[in-house]
């Protein structure tokens, strides 16, 4: 084993560690170059063209504050240690490197995946997103080994082609979806940053059924990981740190509300859902109480819910779920 404060650490462990959120830094030259065979030459200079956009480091200071232009990361890709920059991107030297992590098995996202969702030019996203498909298979298949790579797709339509695609031609085993995407509100169409979040499962103006049923066809578990950078509160023009702090949680709270009062876990009872960089609270958070409001919503006449007394039937109803499936304390029913 490679000498190093992990795989010493690893060493004195008696269970395999497993890195649940690793992250391939895509090599853009090969990843343009492919993109160029799934889409043309012209989807290409379209991609680049939007990955340049407006790019805050382009931008004079009152620029910045003129578009405000919330602030991007910028410790990204390691550059100090040539070495790491390098397993970020190869990924023969990322599982030679395992045991000098301290690491067993890594389950590797794309981190361009964080960005293609949320193109608008639909035949860009499409291309980009089925390139992202390609990457298992021409860069990690080969290697074998520890190792298991995850794609996305936004689109409903496009979604159910790419997990097919995926599973029956690729032979993939799990799905990273799009947690939200943005939409135009329709009242006013023309004004560019005039939109609203869908997280597809409520209030949506779309049906997504069918994609959590082919999920359950081909036992394909979704993970979610999108970005809220910009979003809200999240849009500091000069502080990375005060956008970057939770912000995938805030994202992934949204979907999990979602996903409930959507009813997506009702119909969808088999399905199960994986949140990434959802902080620890996330899974108690939307737990507490959301029978509350029921219970001082009672029927003129019902009098006051005593201690001890049973819940209305409605309410039980409601609650059923959380019971059955989350097995949370602060969602018992007294």
């Amino acid at each position: 084993m490679a000498h190093s404060k992990s795989a010493e650490l690893r060493s004195r462990i008696d269970h395999p560690i497993i890195d649940s959120d690793g992250h391939t830094v895509e090599f853009m030259p090969a990843f343009l170059d492919v993109l160029k065979e799934v889409g043309g030459s012209a989807i290409v200079q379209r991609f680049v063209r939007i990955s340049n956009q407006a790019h805050w480091y382009q931008l004079s200071p009152k620029e910045r504050f003129e578009r405000r232009a919330s602030r991007p990361p910028w410790w990204g890709v390691p550059m100090k240690n040539t070495l790491d920059r390098a397993a970020a991107a190869l990924p023969k030297l990322l599982y030679q490197r395992l045991d000098e992590m301290g690491l067993d098995f890594a389950v590797l996202y794309p981190t361009m995946g964080l960005f293609v969702p949320g193109i608008v030019d639909e035949e860009v996203r499409k291309a980009a997103c089925r390139r992202l498909q390609r990457i298992p298979c021409d860069d990690f298949r080969r290697v074998g080994g520890s190792a298991d790579a995850r794609r996305l797709h936004p689109d409903a339509h496009a979604a159910i082609a790419e997990l097919e695609y995926a599973v029956n031609t690729l032979a993939l085993k799990a799905a990273m979806v799009a947690g939200f995407v943005k939409r135009p509100i329709p009242a006013f169409p023309n004004e560019p940053h005039s939109y609203w979040l869908d997280t597809f499962c409520l209030d949506s103006l779309y049906g997504y059924d069918p994609v959590w049923a082919k999920l359950v066809e081909l036992g394909v578990p979704p993970t979610f990981h999108s970005n809220t950078h910009g979003i809200g509160f999240r849009g500091s023009v000069n502080n990375y740190m005060y956008n970057h702090i939770g912000h995938f949680a805030a994202a992934n709270e949204a979907l999990c509300k979602a996903l409930f009062f959507g009813g997506v876990t009702r119909r969808f009872p088999s399905l199960r859902f994986g949140f990434l960089e959802g902080r620890r609270g996330l899974g108690g958070e939307p737990l507490q109480r959301p029978d509350r409001p029921l219970e001082k919503a009672q029927p003129p006449g019902d009098g006051e819910l005593q201690s001890g007394q049973p819940r209305p039937r409605r309410v039980r109803r409601f609650m059923q779920p959380l019971r059955r499936r989350s097995g949370q304390r602060q969602a018992r029913l007294a």
